[in-house]
């Protein structure tokens, strides 16, 4: 009897809480079905409605789009223009890099930024967007100088290691990197005005590159004599100019972060 009563009792409980976790599970489903429809929803407004958009960069080169192309990026690489808004690396690998897609003719589309030429592409329009968002005037003086800032630590390593193509990639995708420190500055800008003097900051980060220079170039056979000489004063013009570009703690940790991260 006691069994029978314990079963009922069981029985009771479990169909209380079926409906329940249905109900939970459908509530679920349906929050990511909106999800799934509300994001190209919101992707619309970055749209082109023109024939072709030009995305000219500060190296002298230009990317070109059709209207559906860029578009349709726009609608599978959601990375590029998401609200909350990613460092340039995190943005790319979180992306996938490549899509198959049907266009709307019902033909078969394979989009992709998987090749380095594709991983710069990325960089480019990361760029291009979160300038948009940052504002293009409003930091255009603080962009360029990390521009500048983070071009002579890329020449500085590119240089001193007699160059490869890593470092020409890497100059494109500058701008990205450089784009996403503007972020953080219009973002948390309390947080990189500091009250005292960083020059001895800055005299230790200039000395140890200095230092580089040094011990790299007792160990490089292939530099000899007056091309050694030269070779070390222009690394040392680098330097110059990488220090001239630091005047305060802000750019200083991003040219820390930036040269110990990369190179």
């Amino acid at each position: 009897m006691i069994r029978k009563i314990l079963l009922i009792s069981l029985f009771a409980i479990l169909s209380c809480s079926i409906p329940d976790s249905q109900s939970k599970e459908a509530a679920s489903e349906q929050k990511d079905t909106t999800t799934l429809i509300s994001k190209p929803i919101e992707r619309i407004k970055y749209h082109i409605n023109q024939d072709s958009l030009f995305i000219p960069t500060v190296w002298g080169d230009t990317l070109r789009y059709g209207k559906e192309d860029f578009n349709t990026i726009v609608d599978y690489f959601p990375e590029l223009t998401n609200d909350i808004t990613t460092e340039p690396d995190e943005s790319y690998f979180s992306s996938g890099i490549w899509k198959d897609i049907i266009k709307s003719d019902g033909t078969k589309q394979h989009l992709t930024f998987g090749s380095e030429n594709g991983q710069d592409e990325f960089y480019v329009l990361y760029s291009w967007f979160l300038k948009s968002k940052n504002g293009v005037e409003k930091f255009k003086e603080r962009r360029e100088k990390l521009i500048q800032l983070y071009s002579a630590i890329n020449s500085f390593s590119s240089y001193l290691e007699s160059s490869g193509t890593y470092y020409g990639h890497m100059q494109k995708r500058i701008l990205a990197y450089a784009e996403y420190s503007v972020y953080l500055f219009s973002g948390y800008k309390e947080y990189f005005i500091k009250s005292y003097d960083i020059s001895k900051q800055r005299e230790i980060f200039i000395k140890s590159l200095r230092q580089q220079i040094l011990d790299e170039s007792s160990v490089n056979l292939d530099f000899q004599g007056e091309k050694k000489i030269e070779r070390d004063v222009e690394l040392n013009k680098i330097v110059d100019s990488i220090e001239k570009s630091i005047p305060d703690y802000y750019y200083l940790k991003q040219a820390q972060e930036f040269l110990y991260r990369y190179y």
